[in-house]
Formats: structure tokens, C-alpha cells, sequence
């Protein structure tokens, strides 16, 4: 099943912006997903994944494969990094949650209603 094209975008990330090992706009952790250009032994290669913090700087997880590297500054390193972009989806609205019954009950002493809550 695809989704359609409005619900994913991609948003470039500047990589003139990126010191070294660090870049101030790729966020950390598996709910930031990232699509990557990087030049390897046999040409371009787009390859997906997110970014975790290491003591040395970024570094790359992979989703399909079990490799991960380091994200360095173009001209940094050796840097392999031609593009990134962040994979951008539709924020997930949360769902109201389901008001509390109220639960009730009739006192034995005054004859009146009264709630409990859970």
C-alpha cells in the first residue's frame, strides 16, 4: 500500500551548516527519520535511517542493514555526505480520551445522590 504523496514530505537539511561531526538541525532518537545521499565505493547510494549521539559526534543507523557511520561536515574527514533530508510525516492526532463515567450512588444516611470517582 503507498501512501499518498501529501502524507510524507521531505525536508533538506542543510549540510553548510554542519561542523564537523554536528549539525544544529538533525535531531536524535528512532522517531526522527532521515534519507541520506552518501557516496560510497560504487557511486551514490540513498540510504535510510536516524541519528544517534555519540561521544565523537552523529552518528547514522541505518534501517536495512546492520551498518551505521559517522556523519561528518562535507570536506570534513572525508566526508561521504553528498544530501539529507528529513522524512517528514503527518503528525499522528491523538485521541480524545473517553470522559470518566461518572459513577453514583444514593447515601443510606441523607437519601441523596452522590459520585464516586475511580
Amino acid at each position: 500500500m503507498r501512501l499518498p504523496k501529501s502524507q510524507v514530505k521531505l525536508k533538506r537539511i542543510d549540510l553548510s551548516k554542519a561542523v564537523k561531526s554536528d549539525h544544529p538541525d538533525i535531531k536524535v532518537g528512532d522517531e526522527h527519520r532521515y534519507l541520506a545521499r552518501v557516496q560510497m565505493s560504487h557511486g551514490d547510494v540513498l540510504v535510510a535511517g536516524s541519528f544517534s549521539r555519540e561521544w565523537y559526534g552523529l552518528n547514522f543507523h541505518w534501517f536495512w542493514g546492520a551498518s551505521t557511520f559517522q556523519f561528518d561536515a562535507p570536506g570534513y574527514n572525508g566526508s561521504t555526505w553528498i544530501e539529507l533530508w528529513e522524512i517528514v510525516s503527518p503528525k499522528m492526532v491523538k485521541a480524545k480520551p473517553k470522559p470518566k463515567s461518572k459513577k453514583t450512588f444514593v447515601c443510606p444516611w441523607c437519601n441523596e445522590r452522590k459520585s464516586v470517582s475511580d
